[in-house]
């Protein structure tokens, strides 16, 4: 195991110049050109289809559209060549590390190139296929992109609140993970043998026959090398960064600048480990692949003359693309372009904040205004018998444990259900309320945003409640079918409308009848708040309940943060993006701030 472990580093930093810099021009071109153009192509899906902008209600409309499907495939598949280019570009890296020589950054991108586009010939093109296993397996770590790609918040959490659910994703994640490794060494054989896909699927499997626990073993160690490896690097920076701070600056200072400057590490961490990650697994793979095939390694040469003067123009190149790395890291590029700034921004407490109280109650409601959330979003249905009660569910099961739909219940048989025992018994007894419950506990201290569920037809009964209770400028009424929004401006200019979307594509935010949007958080972006400001809308991103998810939001300067854990958000807020171990590790390394100091 020692020899692989230095056989592998010592492909991967041979030519670590070239890595370097390869690393920031292929993230400088995906950040700059690649992803703005793409956005760019999207945007005319909508003018495609007539319609001032896509969400998840116009899939079928994409469908029937072969302009609109022509767009989205030449959309994939140059996505598709630009993530490829980067795994066969590392792999082909690897393979020159593994021979001894000495790769430039232009041989890296030319030979990247080719046997990329090679890739798209008839009998290697249906390697394609394994794109949606990729991304749900381990081996998504050969794409520094493909390690940011996550399963939305809000259906993760959906899979574990449901535990067939949970079960059957696990089974898929197991499955893509197999699949993938019975092709672990079909991509060395394409690239470096000019295998077709169904050729190299066979040469994978016959080179694993008989090694499965081997090489899933070695791969697992040396994953677990690099992760010690990395953390003690990690932990040796952050102590020669405290104590550069300490001998350099005042102490009051050297608080400031420590944070500052670990801020710019962990940015920095962010652009580069991705790239760190993605060589080292391809080294793994060449190398494995090399010595399954019993073919020797080329000795070592001998050292080249002038060593000392090509050290020296090797290490000034990596140390501009470093400088290009480190301002990757404090620009957009690196995901901090746009700060909070001066932006108000409101907390929403999704479903009247369910993370500490049973969701859609009024419990949740004092709760949510307790912990200083500005608004509370709530999910309003109609029973059988017209009553307005607030539930998301279609029926009373999870919140309730009733067997019981709300389309066929009348009030008597709801009032007396328990809606908190579920969720812990400090609540038990709790009832699912009305939306005049929620009102007059809501009234002058919270504002609420109300999402009508269901079938239309409860626009006016809702809109007559709000009046009753006098709350016009107090409510705001969220829906994801258009219509339903349309209606409700119709009958109540006064009162602002958001259309709620799990995906939104357009550059047209000008629909009079919708005031806000409020977007799922994977696909929204800073252009699309940009796009929507410049158009006097307002957008909220749901559902945010990771540190991760709410600066995401915070630096696309939304209007509304819907979350389940509103003290989270406040806390995100207060300290403008940063992280909740910052202030830990300072207090390490320089103690607690005195009152009058720096905080």
């Amino acid at each position: 195991m020692r020899k692989r472990v230095a056989e592998v580093f010592g492909m991967v930093l041979r030519n670590w110049d070239t890595l370097i810099g390869f690393a920031v021009i292929y993230k400088t071109i995906g950040y700059a050109f690649l992803f703005p153009e793409i956005r760019v192509q999207l945007a005319i899906l909508p003018r495609l289809l007539g319609l001032p902008h896509v969400g998840q209600q116009d899939i079928g409309a994409l469908l029937r559209s072969p302009l609109a499907l022509l767009l989205i495939a030449a959309t994939l598949l140059l996505l598709a060549f630009y993530l490829l280019f980067e795994v066969v570009a590392l792999l082909m890296y690897c393979e020159a590390g593994w021979e001894r020589r000495r790769i430039t950054l232009w041989d890296m991108w030319k030979e990247g190139g080719k046997r990329t586009a090679g890739l798209f010939r008839p009998k290697k093109v249906a390697v394609l296929s394994l794109a949606l296993p990729l991304l749900l397996s381990v081996f998504s770590m050969a794409s520094g992109w493909l390690q940011t790609v996550r399963v939305p918040e809000f259906v993760a959490e959906y899979l574990r609140s449901t535990p067939r659910l949970a079960l059957s994703y696990a089974a898929i994640i197991i499955a893509c993970n197999l699949l993938l490794f019975g092709f672990v060494f079909g991509m060395p054989a394409m690239l470096l043998h000019g295998a077709s896909f169904p050729a190299a699927w066979r040469e994978s499997l016959r080179l694993i026959r008989g090694r499965r626990v081997k090489t899933g073993g070695t791969m697992l160690l040396l994953g677990a090398l690099l992760a010690a490896t990395v953390l003690f690097a990690a932990a040796v920076a952050v102590i020669l960064v405290a104590a550069g701070c300490r001998i350099l600056f005042p102490p009051a200072q050297a608080r400031v600048r420590f944070a500052f400057y670990m801020v710019i590490l962990q940015r920095l961490n962010t652009v580069s480990m991705g790239a760190v990650v993605s060589v080292l697994l391809c080294a793994v793979i060449i190398s494995l692949y090399h010595t399954y095939r019993a073919e020797k390694r080329p000795a070592k040469e001998k050292r080249p003359k002038k060593l000392a003067k090509k050290l020296i123009g090797r290490s000034l190149f990596a140390a501009t693309a470093v400088v290009m790395l480190l301002f990757m890291s404090e620009t957009e590029l690196g995901g901090a372009f746009f700060s909070a700034g001066e932006h108000e921004t409101q907390i929403v407490a999704h479903r009247a904040g369910g993370l500490f109280a049973p969701e859609n109650t009024v419990a949740a409601l004092h709760n949510a205004i307790r912990d200083g959330a500005d608004a509370a979003e709530i999910d309003v249905q109609q029973l059988r018998d017209g009553t307005l009660i607030v539930l998301h569910d279609s029926d009373f099961r999870r919140t309730t444990g009733a067997d019981l739909t709300v389309r066929e219940a009348a009030w008597p048989e709801v009032r007396p259900l328990d809606a908190g025992a579920s969720f812990s018994p400090a609540y038990a007894g709790e009832p699912v309320p009305t939306l005049a419950d929620m009102l007059r506990a809501a009234k002058d201290r919270i504002d609420l945003m109300i999402e009508l569920k269901g079938p239309g037809g409860m626009e006016r009964a809702v809109l007559d409640t709000i009046r009753r209770y006098g709350m016009e400028t107090q409510c705001s009424i969220a829906s994801m079918d258009l219509e339903t929004l349309r209606r409700v401006k119709q009958l109540a200019p006064e009162i602002e409308t958001v259309y709620i979307s799990a995906l939104l594509i357009s550059d047209r935010y000008d629909l009079p009848y919708v005031d806000s949007y409020s977007v799922e958080t994977s696909s929204l972006s800073l252009e699309t708040v940009a796009d929507a400001h410049a158009q006097h809308k307002k957008i909220y991103g749901w559902t945010a309940n990771s540190i991760k998810t709410l600066n995401k939001l915070l630096r696309c300067q939304v209007d509304g943060l819907v979350t389940d854990n509103a003290l989270l958000a406040a806390y995100c807020m207060e300290t403008n993006g940063a992280d909740l171990w910052m202030d830990d590790l300072t207090a390490l390394f320089f103690g607690e701030p005195e009152q009058s100091g720096v905080n």
